[in-house]
């Protein structure tokens, strides 16, 4: 039915609805097209799984995954059928008609229609753009539907073209899947990442303490417009704080869409919150070009300034706490916990350039203090600088190094998956697995600052930080796919192999040797890693720095904890079928792909050696990052 572990089988009965098959699945909820047996009709039923705080029984009900995650799921749940109550009072065309929720084996559902067709992501691959006609006729009705949903103070949080569904019937536009639940759960749940999507989500969505309201909609309303009319997704809003890269579609589309349309998209992308369209109906307004002119101008000079001294503020600030002193990673161990490495070749220059000093000259006298106090700009400057630290640094071949390094793991065998019987049952059954060749695995988790040096190299973005800071931490908000290229492009700088562990063989490094829940026992203990529960004292949630906690018995750092690793194989609900040899198990290039470890956020259940996690091999969180092996 679907590459989803915890997806019910087709045939399935939940009262009066039989499940045809899986419609999507993500670590919130499952959606499933099922058949109304009363009312003769297809229905779209989304069920309420947190991946992280709960698991599916034999006999196919929900329950909380630990006594520790049951509060917190009930919670979610609460909130999950508050937003089914509040959706089923809203009948618009345009937006998804809620037709009932209930509670049913030991969890929630929502009823909703069921709208057969395309997305408007399939939609635009298949036209590429669309003519300025073409695309109000689909912008104008959802806006008139959401300006009701605003209308009570509620919010979709989550537009992109993924959740738009084009009618077969009349190609109408509806508005599906709704954010709220999971954005409030997700800002009180730490088990579970803030709804961000990409180009999408404005900035204030990057932060739970951002100002949140109808402007955030239309925000993503306006980028899902600028797709339609250039063909190119808007760069992430964090990308744009400082040196905005994105040209406006007044420059793009001059002299194709009409002026009044343009400028009107423009004004929803503005990065500051506060200078955009405030409402539904001054956005509708200015797209028929009423009043756009008078409502810009009179706050762009304004919203360009205190940005710009946020910035300045935010740089400054790098200076100040020293990121102009910034270790690389070259290997070296950590278990000192000391900030700068033994190897001075592995240091970055603490003395300011000239160029530098100008700089921060400059910066320094249009200082506003009352910008510091943003986290989420501050930490993106940071990032940003370190990454101009390290193109600086980059022609000086002693200054960094790239390769890892990395720890050697002898060929054998070993049982794989869970030999005490109390795990889920996609880590069965159990079965030995036997390496005839050597590998090396890395000693650490590939670092924040590692990963800059690739998207540098490559033009990529850097990813978020999530305020979690850079310097010998792991990269986060990496995807498979970014993961992957990373490990190429390594490969091509080193002139080695390199690439992702596969499931085998980070269980059977992650074990080295052990037959417990984790290598050191079947108690999680304090001060052995970093997971919600495991910390000595009440240190602020995410990352740590590399090499924090003691090695296991194979000589590897943050096996267990910190942050997820993805490894190659797809996502599978068991091991039957599974290479005998630890050779990763791929049967779909376009499969969901396996997490291993747990991460800072997770319970010790899911920090055990032979745990399975997964996510589509697009998405990234601030709970994920990877570590290499290494071929010759």
């Amino acid at each position: 039915m679907s590459d989803h572990p915890n997806a019910l089988p087709s045939g399935f009965h939940i009262q009066e609805y039989e499940l045809v098959r899986t419609l999507g699945s993500g670590g919130f909820a499952i959606t499933y097209l099922a058949f109304d047996n009363n009312m003769d009709r297809g229905s779209a039923i989304k069920e309420y799984l947190p991946r992280n705080l709960s698991k599916r029984e034999l006999d196919n009900t929900v329950v909380a995954n630990s006594i520790e995650a049951q509060e917190e799921f009930d919670w979610g749940l609460e909130r999950f059928l508050e937003e089914a109550r509040t959706l089923a009072k809203f009948d618009h065309p345009n937006i998804v008609k809620v037709y009932r929720s209930f509670s049913a084996h030991g969890t929630g559902y929502i009823v909703m229609e069921y709208a057969e067709g395309d997305t408007f992501s399939e939609y635009l691959e298949r036209k590429g753009t669309l003519s300025e006609a073409e695309l109000k006729k689909i912008v104008l009705p959802i806006l008139q539907g959401l300006e009701k949903v605003h209308a009570a103070d509620f919010l979709h949080r989550d537009i992109k073209p993924l959740n738009i569904i084009i009618r077969d019937t009349d190609d109408s536009a509806v508005l599906i899947d709704f954010g709220s639940a999971r954005q409030a759960i997700g800002e009180k749940d730490k088990h579970l990442t803030a709804l961000v999507s990409g180009g999408y989500a404005p900035i204030e969505q990057y932060s739970s303490r951002g100002n949140q309201g109808p402007w955030t909609d239309i925000y993503a309303l306006g980028a899902l417009c600028y797709r339609a009319l250039s063909g190119e997704d808007p760069y992430a809003a964090t990308d744009r704080i400082k040196n905005d890269p994105l040209v406006p579609i007044s420059t793009r589309c001059k002299g194709k869409v009409s002026t009044e349309f343009l400028k009107a998209i423009d004004w929803a992308l503005t990065v500051d919150e506060q200078e955009r369209p405030q409402n539904v109906n001054e956005w509708i307004r200015a797209i028929n070009g009423e009043e756009l002119t008078t409502v810009i101008s009179k706050s762009t000079t304004d919203s360009s300034n205190k940005l710009k001294k946020t910035i300045v503020a935010a740089v400054v600030l790098v200076a100040v706490i020293g990121i102009g002193a910034m270790v690389m990673r070259t290997g070296s161990p950590a278990d000192d916990q000391s900030d700068l490495p033994d190897n001075p070749a592995a240091t970055l220059e603490p003395a300011a350039s000239t160029e530098e000093q100008t700089e921060l000259a400059d910066a320094t006298s249009a200082i506003d203090t009352d910008t510091l106090s943003d986290d989420d700009l501050i930490n993106e400057a940071i990032a940003e600088f370190a990454a101009y630290q390290i193109q600086r640094a980059a022609g000086d071949a002693t200054s960094l190094q790239l390769e890892p390094e990395m720890i050697l793991i002898s060929q054998g065998g070993f049982e794989m998956g869970d030999t005490l019987g109390d795990g889920d049952s996609d880590e069965g059954p159990v079965r030995s697995v036997n390496f005839e060749q050597n590998f090396y695995l890395s000693k650490y988790e590939v670092t924040y600052l590692d990963y800059a040096r690739f998207a540098d190299d490559t033009q990529r973005d850097l990813p978020q930080t999530s305020n979690f800071g850079v310097e010998n931490k792991p990269a986060i908000n990496v995807s498979w796919n970014d993961a992957v290229a990373y490990a190429q492009w390594l490969g091509t700088q080193t002139n080695q192999s390199y690439r992702l562990p596969t499931e085998a063989e980070w269980e059977y490094a992650a074990k080295s040797g052990s037959n417990t829940n984790y290598p050191w026992g079947n108690d999680i203990q304090t001060d052995r890693a970093n997971c919600d529960t495991c910390k000595v004292d009440n240190s602020e949630d995410g990352t740590v720095k590399i090499g924090s906690y003691a090695a296991n018995l194979g000589g590897l750092y943050d096996m267990h904890g910190n942050v997820w690793e993805w490894v190659q194989d797809c996502a599978h609900d068991g091991y039957v079928g599974a290479p005998e040899n630890g050779a990763a198990w791929q049967t779909d290039p376009d499969c969901s792909r396996v997490l291993r470890g747990g991460a800072w956020n997770s319970t010790p259940y899911q920090l055990r050696s032979s745990y399975r996690n997964w996510r589509p091999a697009s998405e990234s969180a601030n709970t994920i990052g990877f570590r290499l092996v290494r071929e010759n």
